[in-house]
C-alpha cells in the first residue's frame, strides 16, 4: 500500500480509501486531513496519527466467531484472531465501511 503524501502512513492511506465514496479521492483526503486538522486545534500536544492509530487499536476486533456443527446444531465458536497485523486492522477498516454504507442505503 502506498504511503500518504502528507503524513507518510499507510493508515491515513486505508482511512481515506474507505471514506471515498465514488472514487472521489480528494474529497475524501480533505474529510481526513479537516478531521485532523481539528484534532490538532483541540490539543496541539497530540500527534493526530497516534490518535487514530489508539483508536483503531481500541476499536479492532478481537474475537471472530466460526460455525460449527455439533448434534446436527450450528454454534458459534469464539476464535481469538490471528494473522498480521495489517490484516487485523482491515477487518476493521472493512466492518467500518459496511456499517457505513449500510446507513447510506438506509437514508436513501
Amino acid at each position: 500500500m502506498v504511503k500518504d503524501g502528507k503524513f507518510q502512513s499507510t493508515l491515513v492511506t486505508r482511512l481515506v480509501n474507505t471514506v471515498m465514496f465514488s472514487g472521489k479521492k480528494s474529497t475524501a483526503q480533505r474529510i481526513v486531513y479537516g478531521a485532523f486538522d481539528s484534532i490538532s486545534e483541540k490539543n496541539p500536544a497530540s500527534n493526530p496519527i497516534d490518535i487514530l492509530q489508539r483508536a483503531v487499536d481500541n476499536a479492532k476486533p478481537r474475537i471472530e466467531t466460526k460455525a460449527r456443527r455439533v448434534g446436527g446444531a450450528q454454534l458459534g465458536r469464539a476464535l481469538r484472531i490471528a494473522g498480521r497485523p495489517s490484516q487485523i486492522v482491515g477487518r476493521f477498516v472493512g466492518l467500518r465501511r459496511w456499517d457505513g454504507n449500510k446507513r447510506i442505503e438506509h437514508l436513501l
